[in-house]
Order: structure tokens, then sequence, then C-alpha cells
């Protein structure tokens, strides 16, 4: 039992730290956008990303219209 627990408990921890390692990269690549002058335009068409988009996430890097490429 004491084993299966730690594998249950390392393949949570894995999880938690795959999420968090990505949304790192996500805000990394944010602050690259900021420096380059690219921060606030959509990566996919260079229109401005919608403010309430920003303001919900900091880092998103698309508009709502390409949300999902």
């Amino acid at each position: 039992n004491d084993q299966a627990d730690l594998m249950e408990s390392y393949s949570e921890n894995n999880a938690i730290l795959t999420d968090l390692e990505l949304r790192y990269n996500t805000v990394l690549a944010a602050l690259s956008r900021i420096e380059d002058g690219t921060y606030g335009k959509c990566k996919v068409d260079g229109s401005d990303i919608e403010p309430e988009r920003l303001d919900a996430d900091p880092a998103a890097s698309t508009c709502k219209t390409h949300l999902n490429d």
C-alpha cells in the first residue's frame, strides 16, 4: 500500500509540475514580448488583444478570435 501511495503521489506531483512549467514558459514568453514591443498583439494576425482578455490572462498571446490557434 505504501508503494502504491508513493506512486500516486508522484503522479499527482508530476502533473502539477508539468502545469507549472507550462505556465512559467508562457510568462517568460510574455516578458519577451514586452521586451520586443509586441506584448498585447495577437501572434496570429497582429491585431490588438482585447483588454479584458489580458486582464484575465496577462500572458495571452492571441486575441479572442484566435484563442484556439
